[in-house]
């Protein structure tokens, strides 16, 4: 992960997003976090890219969901289908922690997921502690209640392909 291919990335998910109708989470929005999807089977591989998707986290308190709108898929994610939630180190194919992760699982009675999120930026800069401190931040900011919000007209909270 590098600082000039996270620039890209960012730039060219937040133009697909704004293109859009309706979007779940703004770009703009400053508790948005640009994020990249990197699903742990590719975390020790050699790869030209690793991540699955590319889009924008956001906690969201007063519904008591994490919304993720990227340029392949959204999701909601109601705290009360969250079965875990927690800081991992991404090991590389040499052994080493280069990078962490905060790994998302939930179920919602008939599918499982495990979504773990990188941040990225910005501010941009790479490095394994200042990966660790997004990391740390974006957890804090997921321990919310798990207190259903009763809003009907919450977003579903199935993955959907864009």
């Amino acid at each position: 992960m590098t600082v000039g291919r996270d620039r890209f990335y960012w730039r060219r998910v937040k133009l697909l997003i704004e293109q859009r109708d309706e979007f779940w989470v703004d770009p703009d929005d400053a508790d948005a976090r640009f994020v990249e999807i990197v699903p742990r089977e590719h975390w020790a591989k050699i790869m030209g890219e690793t991540a699955t998707d590319f889009g924008f986290l956001k906690v969201d308190p007063q519904r008591t969901a994490i919304y993720y709108e990227g340029d392949r898929r959204r999701m909601c994610i109601p705290t009360e289908t969250m079965t875990a939630c927690v800081g991992e180190p991404i090991i590389d194919f040499q052994g080493k922690a280069q990078h962490y992760a905060a790994v998302v699982s939930a179920s919602d009675g008939l599918t499982d997921v495990e979504l773990p999120f990188i941040v990225l930026g910005p501010p941009w800069a790479s490095g394994r502690n200042r990966s660790r401190r997004r990391v740390e931040e974006l957890l804090a900011r997921m321990a919310v209640t798990a207190q259903p919000a009763g809003d009907d007209d919450a977003p579903t909270n199935a993955p959907t392909d864009l």
